[in-house]
Order: structure tokens, then C-alpha cells, then sequence
């Protein structure tokens, strides 16, 4: 079953509509949240972003990890 989160697809089209020209950095900024409790909730990081373009957001897996490597520094 594909999981599909409500209140992350609402995020994700709320800050494209507000953001039309936005970075997909800014977008994984915005999400990051939803984005680890998926991962705590037992998703890998592979199967969260493959599952990203169900919610229209298409990120290649370098600037993926480019954004992990930088959350996780944050930390």
C-alpha cells in the first residue's frame, strides 16, 4: 500500500501556490517535519523519496541527499 500522508500533500500544494518559482531545497526545508516522521514511522529514505512524486514533488536522489547530509548537521 502506498502510503499517502493528507496534511503533507496540503503542505507541499500550499507552498507551491504561494512559491511558484520555489527551489526544491525550500520545499524539503518546508516538509522536513513530515519528512522524518515518515522516516521514524519506519520508511527508509529511499522509499520516501520514491514515494515524494505521488505528492508532485520530483527530486533527484543527489539533491536528496544533499538535503539529508545538511539535516542531519543541523541536528
Amino acid at each position: 500500500m502506498m502510503y499517502k500522508n493528507k496534511r503533507l500533500q496540503e503542505k507541499i500544494t500550499q507552498f507551491s501556490l504561494q512559491n511558484p518559482n520555489y527551489k526544491k531545497n525550500a520545499m524539503l526545508n518546508h516538509i522536513q517535519d513530515d519528512l522524518f516522521e515518515m522516516k521514524s514511522s519506519g520508511m527508509s529514505w529511499n522509499a520516501i523519496m520514491d514515494a515524494l512524486p505521488a505528492y508532485g514533488l520530483m527530486v533527484s536522489d543527489s539533491s536528496f541527499k544533499k538535503f539529508l547530509k545538511k539535516s542531519r548537521e543541523q541536528e
